[in-house]
């Protein structure tokens, strides 16, 4: 539904912006009114586009898609963002499904990521999830830049008290849902996002704040999902500080257990059981000396991570906690191996958001660690940083570069103890970014280019990388389309990169994200 009232700004800065309905919006020079209203201080006004102010009313003019309007405060500094006539219609057209609109939308915001945050503030949150349906689906752009921010789109609707805000437990879980129903997104899981609320707040008195003007309790988040959220409580407690761990467990954990017990089912659970078992031994631990719960509380933490696969932040903030508990009684191996999960979580996250440089930068960093400890894999951040600065290249039109770090991280495996079957998996993601960028080498040669198609996606789907069958899927259709047109007329195809490579360039390349391989290493390090 589109707004007609709205409010920006916090504090003494505050403006109150009303669409001022009329037959101004229906004429052949039609144009949109906005009158602003001040509670507080009254700033000055300057108008940086083509618009105009009248006596607090901003006038948008049919020539101009996005209006910016610059408001000085005596204490601060608002930018009000405000659409004209051609684009207010389409971002409603949009929300109801309109494809044409979706298009207009986009060319009118050039950086997607920014869509739901600025539509926030003209439609509601069930609107401004319909629009990214439409957008998403009328462009694979869109849907990338939006997968890499819908875990801080969902936390912003969360704690929001303008624009994009939910302000409800029933409000927030419905958005949630809503985006989560967008297949060109990835998966939105209404449980991590408010485990990310947590890992992003300052403190852990605050997250509990922001999560009861919700409506929600520790207890109540604790009983969703594999029941992780109070060891995510619990590290941000540890992080920041601000209270006992110890008083946390024994306030929301039945502490009546057998320790000894409890600690040798931990030491001898499953992988994917291991977070669960460590955290009932962590509520046994709880009558136990420091040392023990410190141990428990290590182990509880890390293992919690390690078995969230997620785009979220919090697993990040569980490992980095585990460090900090492990750190407290020289429990060396339970560290080293959390700060090798902290960064490899921090690379994949960066990965996802298609942040590269940073995204290697965290890979190598867990290479490093992994050097230092025998029980760890180097191979799997060797692997990681490969696939990212291959789809870095790839995306950038550097195709052979790709091939090349591909070609070069593949002999590297092969100098690596890997479990056989993950290195089926690793090795297929790797040859079919090789073939797939090798497709985007072949110009006009559109029977070459099908080949490696379907090679790449041959391996994609052995290693059950849905995304990436997806994009050659559709890089599959273009080419027999160009195959079509060929027949009739040559093709002429952009050319970028050094002369003699010429790689076509490739509006959906490599470097689409994919959730990637999972770990399923069962060492357990200092048993």
């Amino acid at each position: 539904m589109e707004r007609s009232r709205w409010t920006v700004g916090t504090g003494d800065a505050v403006a109150r912006v009303t669409r001022v309905l009329g037959d101004h919006e229906r004429r052949d020079d039609r144009e949109r009114r906005y009158r602003l209203d001040f509670p507080a201080d009254a700033p000055t006004i300057d108008t940086v586009t083509d618009a105009t102010v009248d006596d607090r009313t901003v006038v948008v003019p049919e020539s101009t898609r996005l209006a910016r309007v610059r408001l000085d405060f005596p204490d601060g500094r608002l930018a009000l963002r405000l659409p004209g006539p051609v684009l207010g219609d389409a971002l409603a057209d949009a929300a109801d499904g309109d494809r044409k609109a979706a298009k207009t939308v986009l060319n009118a915001v050039p950086n997607p990521e920014a869509l739901p945050f600025l539509a926030g503030f003209f439609l509601d949150p069930p609107g401004v999830a319909r629009l990214l349906a439409a957008t998403t689906a009328a462009s694979r752009r869109a849907a990338d830049a939006v997968h890499a921010v819908r875990y801080p789109l969902v936390r912003h609707a969360a704690v929001a008290r303008v624009g994009l805000a939910t302000g409800t437990r029933r409000a927030f879980e419905s958005f949630a849902a809503q985006l989560d129903d967008l297949d060109d997104i990835g998966d939105v899981n209404a449980a991590d996002a408010l485990c990310d609320l947590v890992s992003v707040s300052p403190d852990w008195p605050t997250a509990r704040d922001r999560l009861r003007r919700l409506g929600y309790t520790p207890d109540d988040l604790a009983e969703r999902d594999d029941g992780w959220f109070h060891a995510v409580a619990l590290a941000r407690v540890v992080r920041d500080d601000t209270g006992s761990a110890r008083a946390y467990v024994h306030q929301h954990f039945a502490t009546t257990g057998d320790y000894d017990r409890a600690k040798s089912r931990a030491l001898d659970a499953d992988y994917w059981d291991r977070g669960r078992a460590w955290r009932d031994a962590l509520a046994a631990a709880a009558t136990e000396s420091d040392d023990d719960f410190a141990f428990a509380l290590a182990n509880a933490l890390h293992w919690t991570g390690a078995v969230a696969r997620t785009d979220a932040r919090f697993p990040e903030l569980l490992h980095a906690a585990a460090v900090n508990a492990a750190d407290r009684i020289d429990l060396d191996g339970v560290a080293g191996r959390a700060e090798y999960a902290r960064l490899l979580a921090v690379g994949h996250r960066h990965r996802s958001a298609r942040n590269h440089d940073r995204a290697v930068d965290a890979f190598d960093r867990a290479r490093a660690v992994a050097a230092e400890h025998d029980f760890l894999d180097a191979w799997e951040p060797l692997y990681s940083r490969s696939v990212v600065r291959a789809n870095q290249y790839a995306s950038s039109g550097r195709d052979a570069r790709a091939v090349a770090v591909v070609e070069d991280a593949i002999g590297e495996l092969a100098e690596h103890d890997i479990p056989e079957g993950r290195r089926r998996e690793a090795l297929a993601h790797l040859r079919g970014q090789k073939r797939e960028a090798e497709a985007s080498l072949e110009g006009d040669d559109l029977g070459v280019r099908r080949v490696h198609l379907e090679a790449a996606r041959e391996h994609y789907e052995r290693a059950d990388l849905g995304r990436s069958v997806a994009r050659v899927d559709r890089k599959l259709d273009r080419t027999e389309r160009d195959a079509e047109s060929d027949e009739s007329a040559p093709v002429d195809r952009g050319t970028r990169g050094t002369a003699g490579v010429g790689p076509e360039y490739d509006p959906e390349p490599v470097g689409s994200a994919d959730p990637g391989v999972i770990e399923d290493d069962d060492a357990f390090p200092g048993r």
